[in-house]
């Protein structure tokens, strides 16, 4: 299968104040939020697990113009802390693959990262002028020392690999908003997000479960957590 997502196949609206907690399978471009990004995804994160072939990542498991319409896809201010696999190639901890001018703007991951060739604690690849800036991945616990695994024409700039004690200094975090971040620990959380609740849910969340053990010993059970306004703006195709 192609273009999976925690929470829709293919965005070519905006995904905002939006989350997932679940398990992602699919072949081609999946995501712990989308399989494609054509739009813009913000102040949003995913945790869990992504699994597929080529083109997977935390967030998203392409970036850039789907369609062909010239559009300029953007993920900022959000992040990852999705366990992403790959059996094959283009494997990334936010993204596997970002082409056509797609911005990615701070941004962070820390789950572990594993795929064959080109894989990156950030994103798989690069190319055709797509921008990497001011993001950050954990170089432990994504288990990746490069951000970018095979940079094709893409511009690395100011992106950081950091240990689990780095990312916890606070001078590591210079050029994030602070209306968005909550800067009260370190790696920040977005702000509105619970505190409360150790399995990042944010508040207001909405639970989706197919069978009847909430423990999930026997059933199916996915959890997707999203705000009414980021899901009003999801365009799934």
């Amino acid at each position: 299968s192609m273009f999976t997502g925690g929470l829709v196949g293919i965005n070519m609206g905006i995904v905002s104040n939006s989350c997932a907690n679940t398990e992602v399978y699919g072949g081609m471009f999946a995501g712990g939020i989308t399989g494609a990004n054509g739009g813009k995804i913000t102040s949003s994160y995913a945790t869990g697990s992504v699994s597929g072939q080529d083109g997977i990542g935390g967030l998203a498991g392409g970036t850039g113009d789907i369609l062909g319409l010239g559009t300029k896809a953007v993920i900022s201010n959000s992040y990852s802390k999705a366990n992403v696999q790959g059996t094959q190639k283009i494997i990334g901890g936010l993204v596997g693959t970002s082409y056509d001018g797609s911005t990615i703007l701070n941004c962070f991951a820390t789950g572990l990262v594993q795929g064959t060739t080109e894989v990156g604690g950030l994103v798989g690849n690069t190319s055709n002028d797509s921008i990497l800036e001011n993001s950050i991945w954990n170089t432990q616990t994504t288990g990746q020392s490069v951000g970018i695994g095979d940079n094709q024409g893409g511009t690395d700039t100011n992106n950081k690999g950091l240990t689990t004690s780095q990312m916890k200094d606070p001078t590591n975090w210079t050029g994030w908003d602070d209306t968005i971040w909550d800067f009260s620990s370190y790696p920040p959380k977005l702000k509105g997000q619970s505190n409360s609740q150790s399995n990042d849910n944010s508040q207001n969340a909405i639970r989706l479960q197919i069978g009847e053990d909430e423990k999930s010993t026997s059933c199916i059970y996915l959890e997707t957590y999203f705000s009414l306004d980021g899901f009003l703006s999801l365009i799934h195709i």
